[in-house]
């Protein structure tokens, strides 16, 4: 009695952070042009350095359906904005902003008892280091994804 299943299952590539070349490789063959993997890229930095709190994911889901671009890239390319460098480079730059030094000192009381000060200062840091991360790694991904992608594919 043969016990094997009657389909094989699909022969995709995974897409991993682990193994970024090849996971750009592996949308690129999925009829995604240069230019829409860099701007799904830079869709999910983006929003990834806003401080949507606990909602990441859902917006960055949300907004690349509305804009028509890759889902999985474009949450992907959000996990470098993870906690803690993106959201303390937000802090230092809102913080900069606020008093003219950058924050030095980290403690109990900086953290904990000036919590509503260090979210105002990540929100205005995060307006202004968003874009500016976004547009690196839209770039970024753009320049790797037209030195990866197959040739029939580039014009576009």
């Amino acid at each position: 009695m043969n016990l094997a299943p009657l389909t094989d299952p699909p022969s995709r590539e995974a897409i991993s952070i682990r193994r970024p070349i090849r996971s750009m490789k592996t949308l690129l063959m999925e009829s995604l042009l240069p230019h829409q993997l860099a701007a799904a890229a830079a869709l999910g930095v983006f929003l990834g350095t806003l401080p949507l709190i606990a909602c990441h994911t859902i917006a960055i889901i949300f907004a690349a359906t509305l804009l028509r671009l890759n889902k999985v890239a474009a949450v992907a390319a959000s996990q470098f904005c993870m906690p803690p460098v993106v959201p303390a480079l937000c802090v230092e730059a809102g913080h900069y902003m606020r008093h003219g030094a950058f924050l030095t000192e980290i403690s109990m009381e900086t953290l904990g008892y000036q919590a509503a000060e260090r979210l105002l200062e990540y929100v205005l840091g995060s307006l202004v280091l968003a874009p500016i991360l976004a547009v690196a790694a839209g770039g970024i991904t753009y320049g790797v994804a037209l030195i990866i992608s197959p040739k029939k594919r580039r014009a576009g």
